[in-house]
């Protein structure tokens, strides 16, 4: 490949380990009841020493974003037999560069701070060691919060901004990335393509909702795109986060790559957003429509039943019917 990387960024010295942990890296193609053994245990380790409930990397198991991912890989520190820090990454091939997408990582939140101090900066050191062997011309990833990026700040992640790249170009872009390759045989494009950094465009959760949902309706799937309309605008960053996932695999993998890769057919788009709107089960209790005024609330309620707790707002209707208050006379002495 005449992309292939043949000069890496030279980069820090692994920072010394603190604290009695292992860390290993398995392959999803070779390891796979390690990783399902070792998912078990991620689940009992959500005792005392929880993981973050929305960061849970070992949930995602092997599947691929699109068949044309070189390699899926966890990595797992473990105290005992305790899971006390997982990282969860793909090694992908796309737009003439190998790099590698950190997807998801999370350590074990405990009282003892000191004791997880290091974990998940030696989690992705041993990512970095397989990105080299690898020959990845990058890491990237998208920081949840402030708190996030300021850790992977001190990793070596940069902006757009910060690597000069013309931002200006790309102003939804907040994705993170850490160049590992300084030089390719051609020589002649960006480490970074524009052509991916075209698919990272960011968005607004309102934003994200609306092209999920226009694009389920576009493939056909009315009742999919119904569902993901119907979870717009509530409070739920974790959904939002894996939802704009989706959408920007769906972008990097939808068409055929310029290697004669496989672009993702029709169905699997759609498989991909019904995981994260999986439709109701067969025989569930739907609700009726809400009567939309506090008469036509009343006629609903039982014969012997008030409204109560009528309200109105941008959510719906919503009141209950409880039982008529008695006039209970007094027995005179």
């Amino acid at each position: 490949m005449g992309d292939t990387c043949i000069e890496q960024v030279e980069l820090p010295p692994d920072a010394p380990k603190r604290g009695e942990y292992t860390i290993t890296s398995y392959d999803c193609e070779t390891q796979l009841e390690d990783i399902k053994r070792l998912t078990g245990l991620a689940e009992k380790s959500q005792g005392p020493m929880k993981f973050d409930p929305r960061v849970l990397p070992w949930t995602h198991g092997c599947d691929k974003s699109a068949k044309t991912v070189q390699k899926v890989r966890h990595y797992v520190a473990q105290r005992g037999d305790d899971i006390v820090g997982w990282l969860l990454a793909e090694t992908r091939r796309r737009f003439g560069r190998t790099y590698v997408y950190l997807s998801e990582i999370s350590v074990t939140q405990v009282e003892d701070k000191v004791r997880n101090i290091g974990i998940g900066k030696a989690l992705h050191e041993l990512l970095l060691k397989d990105a080299k062997n690898d020959k990845a011309h990058f890491i990237y990833l998208y920081p949840l919060t402030e708190k996030a990026g300021a850790t992977y700040t001190n990793w070596g992640y940069h902006t757009l901004n910060e690597l000069k790249y013309p931002s200006a170009q790309y102003p939804g872009v907040k994705h993170m990335f850490l160049a590992l390759c300084a030089k390719t045989k051609s020589d002649k494009k960006p480490i970074i393509p524009s052509k991916l950094l075209e698919k990272l465009q960011g968005a607004s959760s309102v934003e994200i909702f609306t092209s999920g949902h226009a694009l389920a309706k576009s493939l056909g799937d009315d009742d999919l795109a119904a569902r993901i309309q119907s979870r717009a605008g509530r409070d739920d960053p974790m959904l939002t986060s894996r939802l704009r996932e989706a959408l920007e695999n769906i972008a990097v993998f939808g068409e055929a790559g310029e290697e004669g890769e496989e672009g993702l057919t029709d169905e699997e788009k759609l498989e991909m957003l019904r995981e994260l709107f999986p439709a109701p089960r067969a025989g569930r209790r739907t609700r009726r429509a809400r009567p939309q005024t506090k008469k036509a609330a009343k006629k609903t309620c039982y014969p012997g039943y008030e409204v109560y707790n009528f309200r109105k707002n941008s959510r719906g209707v919503f009141y209950n019917c409880l039982p008529k208050k008695r006039k209970t006379r007094r027995r005179k002495a």
